[in-house]
């Protein structure tokens, strides 16, 4: 383990980056889950860095902004990187999982903007919404995270992924990156 921190000392441009022998992608995208966040994709390891973007199938999605519209598209366009070799999805809550659980997380969404249109405050939208989806509050219901495909990796799959871009994550920076990327990337 270093020593001292290794802090940025520039902020990273949008667009493709080889640091430390390591290629990344960074993209920002406006209008998810918040305002604005980034997606860091690792092209050699074949792993999209998503956040809050994408989340596991058990977990409810965080929609305290009414971006639900291009949030969606943002899912859709990101389904395209499935064909071009990635298979591992590092999302912000939970385990990495894989590209099937966007699928799930759109039919949330399309939900949700549909509660938000039928209900004029924020507590009676978060009361709806969990009354639509009410195992992902602790309840129980016909919609729950058995019914859907939660997207987990397998163990033998997940092993294989986290060995294959160890040397990737291992590196001080590429850590940083993962957990501070909101803060790095210009606007």
């Amino acid at each position: 383990m270093a020593k001292t921190p290794t802090l940025p000392d520039h902020d990273l441009a949008v667009g493709a980056e080889t640091i430390g022998g390591v290629r990344f992608e960074f993209e920002h995208q406006p209008d998810g889950e918040i305002n604005w966040q980034t997606i860091v994709r690792l092209p050699d390891a074949g792993v999209a860095m998503t956040f809050d973007l994408v989340f596991p199938a058990e977990h409810h999605l965080f929609t305290v902004a009414n971006h639900f519209d291009h949030w969606i598209e943002i899912l859709q366009a990101l389904k395209g990187d499935a064909a071009k070799g990635y298979d591992i999805l590092m999302v912000g809550q939970g385990s990495p999982v894989s590209f099937d659980v966007i699928d799930s997380n759109i039919a949330y969404l399309h939900r949700a903007q549909e509660i938000h249109a039928a209900n004029s405050n924020a507590e009676s939208y978060a009361e709806a919404l969990k009354g639509a989806y009410p195992s992902y509050y602790g309840g129980t219901g016909s919609i729950s995270p058995a019914s859907c495909s939660t997207g987990l990796l397998t163990r033998k799959k997940l092993s294989h992924a986290l060995r294959r871009s160890a040397d990737i994550l291992r590196s001080p920076f590429a850590i940083t990156v993962y957990s501070r990327s909101a803060y790095l990337l210009s606007a």
